[in-house]
């Protein structure tokens, strides 16, 4: 259905009501002419009855042609009677019966309208107030119907030329009003297509009205809801990207179970096809026990948070409903968090408590039975040393792990502090194989030293590069059979320091390569055992390398030997001097 405009409706109220003023004003001015025409003839009447009445009381003699000359009659407009007071006709220019006559000289004087006709009764009395005559005077209301007739002509002519001029004004004044309505309107529809600089371009002309208030103050409003809808696309934006990149899951469902949104870490932990599938349908693929009626309604009495295990990834679920803008419940968000590394690092601290408490248990037990076999039977002086020298292999065992330990929880709590100075990398090295060379000797390696270019002095903690350094020689003397090479080389290359420990020994399955700097890994638990390891040498070789800046990578195969490369940063030499100066404040603070 085709709307009608604005300016049509207000042309069409504004005629209409133009016209009911008008003819309201003809209406009530015909009747009052009307009104006035009778008056006037009535008027006529009783001043004719006046004269002629005073006329005959001062000259008895009847003369009709004064009654004519009196009232005025003649035979197409206005006829009369003149009877005596014995009802005799002195004169009349109607026809009219008995029975007629007895009817006007009885009714009273008036003055009516009979018929479409105007009709005057009256009657003359003499000084006694004896009736001497009546008159009957019948006056033809034509005369006043032209009257009317030409009034309305002109009235319809006025009321033309008032809806002429009322049209005029009107579609002047309206287009006047409309046209910036107009454009407002038109500007709407460019600003919702998108164009929302187009009702800057609206301008009313002419003085300041209620339309160029409405048009600045739109203006205003859509200069606000232009900066509103900038600022909500950005915020939009800025969501989407956090939702795009960040490393939880997140899915959106309506309140019928619908998918409507989702982001790629959901897809990529959840590992399932979500496309065209509701809140059932993915989640009992899921193997999980959730429903989501129960999660709208019943949200205090469900559990919000479920553990799923898909494949190798862990992940949590959290349930949570979304309200709308009526705070009605609009749907549900699941929150998808991967927790595969709190669950490996939860599994390594059981793992861990549990290495710890067997590394303990093993030589507690030994030292009691040892001790208890000590206080219970008298032995040998030769049984006697045995005992006691196995009991304090397994205490210094058990010192050793303790320190072991206690370094690495100072190291996990960052109380460690590295007492760092400038050094010689290659003297420390060739010093510390010559610590080492006389255990080597013992299992028959040729263990040999060099070093293969100028190194400039490094700055770190020489007594913890020093622990390192012994502790990989040592473990290349311990699984290496007997008879074996290691080779140990200390360079420079790229401002990096380096000391490569190789050896020829059992070597390390490629498979546990990944693993051996975790804390009490063994890859041959009973042999390092029987070695005298606590498993924690490697994990404490790359706490300290990396606290000094540096790094330590392993080579190995199984029975290929292994190649440990440790790498030191060589520092300049104003930067040097800044860590010096920071180390000096440390220290005095310290003292």
């Amino acid at each position: 259905m085709k709307k009608n405009s604005l300016q049509t409706n207000i042309i069409i109220i504004f005629v209409l009501m133009m016209l009911v003023i008008l003819f309201s004003m003809s209406f009530f001015s015909y009747i009052k002419i009307k009104q006035i025409y009778i008056d006037s003839l009535r008027s006529e009447f009783n001043n004719a009855y006046i004269g002629f009445s005073n006329s005959i009381i001062k000259d008895s003699s009847i003369d009709y042609i004064n009654f004519i000359k009196y009232f005025a009659i003649h035979s197409e407009k206005r006829q009369g009677i003149l009877m005596d007071s014995n009802k005799n006709v002195l004169d009349s220019d109607m026809q009219i019966d008995k029975t007629q006559l007895i009817d006007i000289t009885t009714l009273a004087p008036e003055f009516t309208e009979i018929n479409g006709q105007y009709v005057y009764k009256n009657v003359i009395k003499d000084n006694q107030g004896q009736a001497i005559y009546y008159i009957y005077i019948m006056q033809s209301n034509e005369f006043i119907s032209m009257q009317l007739a030409e009034y309305l002509k002109i009235v319809f002519t006025l009321i033309g030329i008032f809806l002429i001029i009322t049209l005029t004004i009107s579609i002047t004044m309206t287009t006047n009003i409309v046209r910036p309505i107009n454009k407002l309107r038109k500007n709407l529809d460019d600003i919702l297509s998108g164009n929302n600089d187009a009702i800057a371009n609206i301008e009313v002309k002419g003085a300041e009205n209620e339309v160029y208030d409405l048009v600045e103050k739109f203006k205003i409003l859509s200069n606000r809801l232009n900066d509103n809808v900038i600022e909500i696309s950005n915020q939009k934006a800025q969501i989407e990207t956090i939702l795009l990149h960040m490393s939880d899951g997140i899915m959106a469902f309506d309140v019928y179970g619908n998918l409507i949104y989702e982001n790629p870490a959901a897809i990529r932990l959840l590992n399932v096809n979500t496309k065209n599938k509701r809140f059932d349908e993915i989640f009992k693929k899921l193997n999980v026990d959730v429903n989501l009626e129960k999660i709208i309604f019943l949200q205090d009495w469900t559990s919000s948070e479920q553990r799923l295990n898909i494949g190798d990834v862990f992940v949590n679920l959290y349930f949570e409903t979304f309200e709308k803008e009526d705070d009605v419940v609009g749907g549900v968000i699941v929150l998808i968090q991967d927790i595969t590394k709190q669950v490996k690092l939860d599994d390594m601290r059981k793992e861990f408590v549990a290495n710890v408490s067997h590394e303990l248990k093993t030589p507690i037990t030994t030292i009691k039975s040892y001790s208890e076999a000590l206080l219970e039977n008298q032995l040998e002086p030769e049984m006697e040393n045995k005992f006691l020298t196995v009991i304090s292999t397994e205490a210094q065992r058990m010192a050793r792990l303790v320190t072991d330990l206690l370094q690495l929880s100072k190291f996990d709590i960052n109380k460690v502090q590295n007492k760092k100075v400038k050094f010689d990398l290659g003297d420390l090295v060739k010093k510390t194989v010559d610590k080492m060379i006389i255990e080597a000797e013992k299992r028959g390696h040729n263990m040999e030293c060099h070093i293969t270019s100028s190194i400039p002095e490094i700055y770190a903690d020489k007594d913890s590069i020093e622990q390192v350094v012994l502790n990989i020689i040592t473990n290349s003397i311990k699984y290496t059979p007997d008879y074996g090479d290691i080779k140990v080389y200390v360079g420079f290359v790229y401002n990096d320091a380096y000391i490569k420990v190789i050896d020829n020994g059992i070597g390390i399955p490629k498979e546990d390569l990944e693993r051996v700097f975790e804390r009490f890994y063994r890859v041959d638990k009973a042999r390092s055992r029987e070695q005298g390891g606590t498993g924690l040498g490697l994990s404490i070789a790359k706490e300290i390398i990396e606290r000094n800046g540096g790094s330590i990578d392993i080579v190995s195969d199984i029975n290929q030997g292994t190649e440990v490369i440790i790498r030191l940063p060589v520092l300049q030499e104003e930067v040097l001097q800044d860590n010096e100066n920071i180390d000096k404040e440390k220290g005095g603070k310290n003292e």
